[in-house]
């Protein structure tokens, strides 16, 4: 049995400003189980949750050699926000819990 998703809603520029402003500007990052910081937030057109690469960056700088960290860390990249989705095709395992509007992460 196929099931077929409706589309998702068009808003106009005042219910998308409405939706925005009622989005949280960070969020807790738990690691292994562990709040480890908070990072930036967006919500993107599509209401996908992207972070502030450079902020994540921070919070997994010990998990990573300093020399790989250093590098992303002063690319100009690290200023830009990412979704959850690009992140987890580059083999960043995060996921987003609604329960508790926090970002998870296993190292």
């Amino acid at each position: 049995m196929q099931v077929a998703l409706p589309p998702l809603p068009v808003f106009t520029d005042e219910e998308r400003g409405r939706l925005l402003a009622l989005a949280p500007e960070s969020m807790v990052v738990r690691i292994d189980g562990i709040a480890a910081g908070e990072v930036a937030v967006r919500l993107t057109d599509t209401r996908a949750v992207a972070v502030q690469l450079g902020d994540l960056l921070d919070l997994v700088a010990e998990r990573m050699p300093a020399e790989r960290y250093d590098q992303l860390r002063q690319s100009s990249a690290s200023a830009s926000f990412v979704t959850l989705d690009r992140l987890r095709d580059a083999g960043i395992s995060v996921q987003y819990d609604a329960a508790y509007d926090e970002l998870r992460m296993s190292v």
